[in-house]
């Protein structure tokens, strides 16, 4: 009993030990997706009215939507789309509006009833999209997978444009404050630098860790164009964006392997 307790033993490691071989051949081609969260390693609010008027601002978890790639040995390249979406798009709103009454509400009147309103039309853009392509180099050690990634590529968001009404306290004299950016659509190169650890779960699928570290120069204005209807003077103040930005992601996802070299 002892021996063949032992002979089957035996043949079953052998066995495993064949099959593990065959199985986890070297990765050659391969999709993946991931979901995260984003932290930004540097203020990404200056203190101005328009902070809540753009979503660059308070963006907390990502969805990596399409992530490929491809080994001609070790060496490769990867190509990838991700979206940074921003939560409580209504508060969004409810933060501008705050500040507008903080910064005008003593001298003039700030609700519906005294004929002035709020406009927040374009209140739709609540996510930021990046895209990265790049070489990337891979170690694999039967079920483990280590990837190192430098990648370029582009990092866009949504600005929107603000305007309020505002008539001052015991004059008749009418304030239109406008707040609008020059392009709606901003768009910044970055580098991308990337980390993936993965663990071979079954043959095709792969369960990874994610680390995504950006770097871009952020330069953009906020035009605030104040019109007094009665005196029919007009002050424009720009408010500047401008900061070399950081951004870290930690994130967890799936890579399902379509292709792997020949033995």
């Amino acid at each position: 009993m002892r021996k063949t307790f032992l002979v089957l033993l035996f043949l079953s490691v052998s066995i495993i030990n064949i099959q593990a071989q065959d199985e986890y051949t070297p990765i050659k081609w391969f999709a993946r997706t991931s979901f995260g969260s984003t932290i930004a390693l540097n203020p990404k609010t200056f203190g101005f009215i328009t902070d809540n008027l753009t979503s660059y601002t308070n963006r907390n978890f990502y969805w990596q939507v399409l992530s490929t790639g491809y080994f001609f040995n070790n060496w490769g390249i990867e190509f990838y789309y991700l979206r940074n979406h921003r939560s409580q798009l209504k508060n969004r709103f409810n933060e501008f509006s705050s500040k507008v009454a903080y910064k005008y509400g003593d001298k003039y009147f700030m609700d519906i009833s005294s004929g002035c309103y709020y406009d927040f039309s374009n209140s739709t853009s609540s996510l930021m999209e990046r895209g990265s392509i790049g070489p990337i180099y891979k170690i694999e050690k039967n079920k483990t997978i280590y990837i190192f990634r430098g990648l370029i590529g582009v990092i866009s968001f949504s600005t929107d444009w603000g305007s309020v009404y505002l008539k001052e306290k015991g004059t008749n004299s009418i304030l239109d404050i406008h707040w609008s950016a020059d392009r709606v659509v901003k768009d910044f190169m970055t580098f991308n630098s990337s980390f993936t650890f993965g663990y071979r779960i079954v043959k095709r699928i792969v369960l990874d860790l994610d680390i995504n570290y950006w770097f871009y120069n952020l330069n953009f204005k906020y035009q605030e164009t104040i019109t007094n209807f009665i005196t029919e003077e007009t002050n424009i103040t720009s408010y500047h964006y401008k900061r070399l930005a950081n951004d870290i992601s930690f994130g967890v996802g799936f890579m399902i392997v379509l292709k792997q070299h020949q033995n």
